[in-house]
C-alpha cells in the first residue's frame, strides 16, 4: 500500500510506520472527521497460506480475537475503532499511539537506560497483564517483548500487537522467541505466569541490552543483570530473576504481586535510593534472592522480627508454602531451643509444612549472638 491510497472509502493512508514480510503499519487520516485531522494506526496483516480454506479460517480466528479485544479500556492498550478484510488481508484500525517500540529504544541508546524509568514501565505492563488476566475471560497476551511495546511521547508504556499476527502464521511459533517461558515448549497450556515470564524477559533485555535471542535459550540465570548493568540495585534485580524462574509456581503469584513490589522499589528510589537493609524481612528477602540467583540452598536470617514485617515480603517473593513454613518458626510450631554459641554443631530442627503430611528439615549454620542463619534441606520440600 502506498501513500494516499484509501481503504473502506474512510482510511487515507499518510505515512507508513513500519513494514514486513507478514504486514504493515500504517498511519492513516479518518477521513469521516473532514475538518478535524484524526490520525489512526492501520496493521496490515496477510495470510502466508495460498489456500482459500486456511485464510478463510485465519480471517475467523481474526474476528473473534478482535471482538475479544475491542471491548477492552485500559491505559496502557491502545483503543481499537475498527476492523474489516480487503482481498486475502485484515486490517485493525487502532489509535495511534505517537512514540517508539521499546526494542529500538534499546538499540538505539549507547548506554543503559535509566532503572527508575524501567521500573515506571515494568509497574505500567504489570498493570496491564493484571488487567488482561482478571479479565472474563482471561486473556494471555502471549506475545510480550520489546517490539511490542511502544513508549509514547509522555513516556509511558502501552501495549501493541495484541498476538494479532500469529492468526496468520500456518506454522505458528510457540510464543516470543528468547521470550516465550520454558513450559510452553513442553506442550502446557497458556497461563498468566506465562506472560509473567515475558515481561521478566523483556526486563532483563532492556535493563542489560542483551538480546536473548542471541543467547542459549532459558539461560537468564547465567547472565545476573548487575554483573552487566552494575547500576541496578540488587531489589530490582530479584523482582526481574524472580519473575524468570523456570518453575512457574516459584514465580510472583500474579502480575498485581509483581506490581506491588515493583511500585515499593519506586517508592524507594523516589526516597532517595536508600538501601531496603533497615527492615529485618528485607534481610532476609536479599539473602533470599541472593541464593536464589547462585542455585544454592537457601540461606536466611531471623532476627527480632515482627509478624506485621512478613506480609509484603511474603506476598512478593516467596510461595505461599515457603512463607507458611517460616511463619510457622516464627509462631512457636518450631522456635529456635537455647542454643550453646560456644559449639560448632547446632542440632537440626524439624517443622510440618502447612497443609501437607510432610516435615521439613531447618539445618542451622550457626547462631551469634540473636540471630540464627539457617538453610532449607530442599529435598524434603514440597513440590
Amino acid at each position: 500500500m502506498r501513500v494516499n491510497d484509501v481503504l473502506q472509502i474512510r482510511y487515507k493512508i499518510t505515512g507508513i510506520l513500519s513494514a514486513g514480510d507478514k504486514g504493515s503499519v500504517y498511519q492513516a487520516r479518518d477521513m469521516h472527521f473532514p475538518t478535524v485531522t484524526r490520525y489512526l494506526a492501520i496493521k496490515e496483516m496477510r495470510a502466508d497460506s495460498q489456500d482459500p480454506t486456511v485464510r478463510a479460517t485465519m480471517i475467523r480466528n481474526f474476528v473473534q480475537r478482535v471482538e475479544l479485544w475491542m471491548p477492552l479500556q485500559h491505559p496502557t492498550i491502545p483503543l481499537i475503532y475498527d476492523y474489516f478484510s480487503e482481498k486475502g488481508r485484515a486490517y485493525l484500525v487502532m489509535k495511534y499511539i505517537n512514540g517508539r517500540d521499546l526494542e529500538a529504544i534499546v538499540n538505539s541508546v549507547t548506554d543503559f537506560l535509566p532503572s527508575h524509568i524501567v521500573c515506571k514501565w515494568a509497574i505500567q505492563l504489570c498493570d496491564a497483564l493484571h488487567y488482561l488476566h482478571t479479565h472474563e475471560p482471561p486473556i494471555i497476551f502471549h506475545d510480550l517483548k520489546p517490539s511490542n511495546i511502544m513508549i509514547d511521547q509522555a513516556g509511558d508504556a502501552r501495549l501493541i500487537n495484541f498476538g494479532m499476527a500469529r492468526i496468520f502464521q500456518t506454522k505458528p511459533t510457540i510464543g516470543p522467541e528468547g521470550y516465550a517461558p520454558p513450559e510452553w515448549f513442553k506442550g502446557r497450556k497458556p497461563t498468566p505466569k506465562g506472560d509473567i515470564y515475558a515481561l521478566g524477559a523483556t526486563l532483563h533485555h532492556t535493563l542489560t541490552r542483551r538480546d536473548p535471542r542471541l543467547e542459549p535459550p532459558f539461560s537468564f540465570a547465567l547472565h545476573p543483570i548487575r554483573s552487566i548493568n552494575p547500576k541496578v540495585s540488587p531489589d530490582l534485580e530479584a523482582v526481574v530473576m524472580r519473575a524468570l524462574m523456570d518453575n512457574p509456581q516459584r514465580r510472583f503469584r500474579s502480575a498485581l504481586t509483581m506490581k506491588q513490589a515493583l511500585e515499593r522499589l519506586q517508592d524507594e528510589m523516589a526516597d532517595g535510593g536508600k538501601e531496603l537493609d533497615s527492615r529485618p524481612a528485607d534481610k532476609i528477602r536479599r539473602l533470599y534472592s541472593q541464593e536464589l540467583r547462585s542455585g544454592e540452598h537457601l540461606l536466611a536470617t531471623l532476627t527480632n522480627i515482627r509478624l506485621s514485617d512478613w506480609p509484603w515480603f511474603a506476598s512478593d517473593f516467596l510461595p505461599t508454602d515457603e512463607f507458611e513454613l517460616y511463619r510457622s518458626l516464627l509462631e512457636g510450631q518450631g522456635q529456635f531451643p537455647e542454643y550453646d554459641t560456644r559449639r560448632t554443631k547446632q542440632p537440626d530442627l524439624t517443622v510440618n509444612v502447612p497443609g501437607s503430611d510432610r516435615k521439613a528439615r531447618i539445618i542451622v549454620l550457626h547462631i551469634r549472638g540473636n540471630k540464627a542463619y539457617f538453610k532449607v534441606n530442599v529435598e524434603d520440600w514440597p513440590e
